[in-house]
């Protein structure tokens, strides 16, 4: 069986031009194998982005996960930075498959 991403895209049996984007889902899912690290790259970039937009939103939640000590905005800086790279690097598995 061929790789979903890999594989020979054939478009010319399409009568229309908006069943392309079906077909392409469709090869980039496969049977639905990467669903789960496509719902967690989108987590992590969304927590990543939010907590770069609105540090002060998560500073809560930080002084509840990290409880010895005090959460700052440099930590919640460093986690949503780290949290895009995460998300870059499963997208990166994903789209090698």
């Amino acid at each position: 069986m061929e790789d979903p991403i890999r594989g020979t895209w054939h478009f010319s049996n399409v009568m229309c031009g908006k069943h392309w984007v079906l077909i392409a889902i469709d090869r980039l899912l496969g049977n639905m194998k990467n669903l789960d690290v496509i719902l967690f790259v989108q987590s992590a970039l969304a927590f990543g982005v939010a907590g770069l937009l609105w540090p002060e939103k998560f500073m809560a939640l930080f002084d509840v996960l990290m409880f010895p000590w005090p959460a700052s905005y440099r930590t919640i800086r460093l986690n949503s930075v780290a949290a895009i790279a995460l998300a870059l690097l499963l997208g990166a598995r994903i789209l090698a498959k």
